[in-house]
């Protein structure tokens, strides 16, 4: 199914279980329930490299909210055929804080992906285009493994080299902890898969980054700029690891806000609605 996208969703009912929050001045934070579960950033810098990273103790949607919404969010995704309804939307929207966002639905094929192996984005695009961590000598850490869940050239920029962008998906649960161990659960979704009887849907928060280095080393990176598509999963990790399991791709319900950590991030999540249709399957 081709990308759907939404744009000016009203989340006028947000309740900011899921947030992204700004601390110590510069460090920004996804919080579930007011306890962090990924720093998102260092800084607000937008010619550092960019490294998520899984942080203590937040990683349920469970531990922000009651039970039964986290379960009628998981109903609703079970079989997704179309963009839901403003309904619908302002249902699962309540997770989320108040604000405008573009919502997107679109199909990407998920890639396990450990730190450090050659999928690893921390590990070789962004050394190739920033270099190694100047400190400490080594790449940039999620200190999780994630998903690879695309990555295309996108064009020359203006002042030379040439525009990457990269999606990637960070589970609230990493794939290799022991919640993750159900293997009935993730069998039946590799069979749903297979057999494409149902749209499995998982729902993610995407934030977009547009970064590149203020100084180029000798010689310069082919990439000068990567626009960073990071969904952060909510819902649905049993698909996602079913679907790399397959190879096959999976559908995700993306909320996207327009502005959050007081800045206005809408030209952003535009490049990134971009970007996700050349990668969608």
């Amino acid at each position: 199914m081709p990308p759907q996208v939404l744009i000016d969703f009203q989340n006028d009912h947000g309740q900011g279980v899921v947030d992204v929050v700004l601390k110590d001045k510069k460090e920004a934070y996804l919080t579930i329930g007011g306890e962090t579960a990924f720093r998102t950033g260092y800084d607000l810098c937008d010619t550092c490299s960019y490294v998520f990273r899984k942080v203590m103790p937040a990683q349920s949607l469970t531990e922000g909210t009651d039970d039964k919404l986290a379960q009628r969010v998981s109903t609703v995704l079970k079989d997704v055929r179309q963009m839901p309804d403003s309904a619908l939307l302002a249902h699962l929207g309540t997770i989320f804080a108040r604000g405008t966002f573009s919502v997107a639905l679109v199909s990407l094929t998920p890639q396990l992906t450990m730190p450090g192996d050659s999928k690893d984005y921390f590990a070789n695009e962004a050394v190739a285009t920033w270099g190694l961590d100047p400190y400490f000598g080594v790449p940039e850490s999620p200190r999780t493994p994630y998903y690879r869940l695309g990555s295309a050239p996108l064009g020359e920029v203006s002042h030379g080299g040439k525009l990457l962008g990269v999606a990637l998906g960070a589970p609230l649960y990493p794939p290799t902890q022991g919640a993750m161990n159900r293997q009935d659960v993730i069998r039946n979704y590799r069979s749903v898969l297979r057999g494409g009887t149902e749209n499995p849907t998982a729902l993610a928060l995407g934030l977009v980054e547009d970064r590149g280095p203020a100084v180029w080393g000798d010689p310069a990176p082919e990439y000068s700029r990567h626009l960073i598509v990071t969904l952060y999963i909510l819902d649905g990790h049993h698909k996602i690891a079913a679907a790399a399991a397959e190879n096959l791709p999976l559908q995700f319900l993306v909320f996207l806000a327009h502005s959050h950590l007081g800045r206005d991030w809408r030209q952003a999540v535009d490049a990134g609605l971009g970007f996700l249709r050349v990668i969608s399957a």
